[in-house]
């Protein structure tokens, strides 16, 4: 297989996977500026993903990693006091892989913006 045919198997997968895997549905941008920008977001939501997925020595596909981050969120309980209602293998991977324990059930908002925080400075 030759450099270009190469290039476009990998181009090929990219899109295989933003069609499939990123949530895709009807976008109603018209003026370039939005259309690029729109095309930027995309683009880097797969790039996000795929550094994600490699640092994951590629066990899950892109899909799944979305998919467990997607549920991962939380509710307030009480005040300043949340919790987080799901937490699977995949997540306790991508946790190992980033340095958070997203085992934990319950954080305060203090706690989860210093996580955030930290993620911003790696």
């Amino acid at each position: 297989m030759n450099k270009k045919d190469e290039i476009l198997k990998l181009y090929y997968e990219e899109f295989r996977v933003t069609k499939s895997e990123l949530d895709d549905r009807p976008v109603f941008v018209s003026t370039k500026e939005h259309i690029e920008a729109h095309f930027l977001t995309c683009y880097l939501a797969l790039v996000l993903s795929r550094i994600l997925q490699h640092k994951l020595d590629k066990k899950y596909s892109v899909g799944k990693i979305l998919e467990a981050l997607s549920l991962c969120n939380c509710f307030n309980i009480q005040e300043n006091i949340y919790q987080f209602t799901h937490y699977d293998a995949v997540l306790k991977d991508i946790g190992q892989a980033v340095n958070i324990d997203f085992a934990l059930k319950t954080r305060t908002l203090q706690d989860i913006k210093k996580i955030l925080s930290q993620t911003k400075k790696n």
